[in-house]
């Protein structure tokens, strides 16, 4: 547990200096740097940008589908007498998502996203409540696993990477300076929440405390509930985590496919005909079929990795650490290597070398994990 903590205490001010180093960038290159790819762009050219887009797409599918999977393995369990597998959850729901992913504005879903929190507050609860007699008496608890570290700092980096909110949360601010104070605060209350509520858990389950800590909850009305509305909040938090996704391929990667052209207007006419309205038409089938098919990537890798945490670990130890350290300090070095002094460039390019080689390590790792589940942490 002292190595947990530490390791999460680290992670958190690591990930807590380089969204600072992040928004020193934007600060120095100013003009139009309105968005963590705006920064790439001006640092390290078209690649920079590339590389940010990547990571957004990889990560924010890599979230949708440890949602399917956290919905898979909680509802699985009450329909198991009316389908044969727990993957046919994960398909019977894919409908549904889709259709809410056509929803053309975010605003609608905003309000299930303020219930989703309150949902998520009340399991904690729940859980806490359930284990407090079983506090302490965790079978087969260790000490230290070094053959699981690895995974361990990919989840770490998973919990805390939200470096890609901080330029959209400081721009939209009213007081801009407070932003150093308010992200820090936070910061310290998640790493807090974590800390406490994974040390708690450990200590009432010890080795056999599973991936998904609601699977503990005992087969009850009350558990029910708070496991249906817990997927219910997820269900509606799916469209919300992949639609940076579906700007970015809209947007962006397949543009010239998804976008209708514009009109050509003639002198002293109107841009309104039949044919124009079928185009617009055809283009906006074209946008929602590929959302589908976006959706349909996310549950087949639910269906084909189905351990929670292999697929936290990876998602924390290629894009979610590429964002949350490769990136900023790698724009950090570009932007600021002149002015910097020897200890400035020192500290840039070991915590650039320590993202690299996590990276590779922790990848690796999960890896081996997704082929060789057994013995793995759950």
């Amino acid at each position: 547990m002292m190595a947990a903590f530490t390791g999460m205490t680290l992670i958190s001010i690591l990930s807590t200096i380089c969204v600072f180093m992040l928004l020193s960038c934007k600060k120095k290159l100013g003009g139009r740097t309105r968005s963590f790819g705006d920064v790439g762009y001006a640092a390290c050219g078209r690649t920079g940008h590339v590389l940010v887009e990547f990571c957004v797409v990889l990560s924010q599918m890599g979230f949708c589908c440890a949602y399917l999977i956290f919905v898979g393995e909680n509802m699985y369990k009450y329909v198991k007498p009316y389908v044969v597998k727990e993957d046919n959850v994960i398909w019977a729901i894919v409908p549904g998502i889709s259709l809410l992913c056509w929803i053309p504005s975010l605003d609608i879903l905003a309000p299930f996203s303020l219930f989703a929190v309150l949902l998520i507050f009340s399991g904690l609860i729940t859980v806490a409540w359930n284990s407090m007699p079983l506090f302490g008496t965790g079978p087969d608890v260790q000490e230290y696993i070094p053959s699981t570290m690895p995974i361990f700092v990919g989840m770490a980096i998973y919990a805390f990477e939200g470096i890609g909110l901080a330029i959209p949360i400081e721009n939209s601010m009213k007081h801009p300076e407070s932003f150093p104070f308010v992200w820090v605060l936070g910061m310290v209350i998640v790493t807090i929440t974590y800390i406490t509520f994974g040390a708690f858990c450990y200590s009432c389950y010890g080795d056999e405390v599973p991936s998904i800590i609601t699977m503990v909850l005992p087969d009850d009305l009350v558990s029910f509930l708070v496991k249906l509305g817990l997927c219910i909040a997820l269900l509606f938090t799916y469209p919300i985590a992949i639609y940076p996704v579906f700007e970015i391929v809209e947007e962006g990667w397949c543009w010239r496919f998804l976008r209708a052209p514009p009109p050509e207007v003639l002198p002293g006419h109107h841009a309104v005909s039949l044919q124009e309205g079928v185009s617009e038409n055809s283009f906006l089938w074209k946008r929602r079929l590929t959302r589908v098919v976006l959706v349909m990537i996310t549950a087949t890798a639910a269906v084909v990795i189905p351990d929670f945490s292999i697929v936290m670990a990876f998602i924390g130890s290629v894009p979610s650490n590429i964002m949350a350290f490769v990136l900023p300090t790698l724009f950090h070095i570009f932007v600021f290597w002149k002015s910097m002094g020897f200890w400035g460039r020192l500290f840039d390019v070991t915590l650039f070398s320590c993202g690299i080689c996590a990276v590779v390590i922790c990848t690796w790792t999960s890896m081996f994990g997704v082929n060789k589940p057994v013995g793995l942490p759950r």
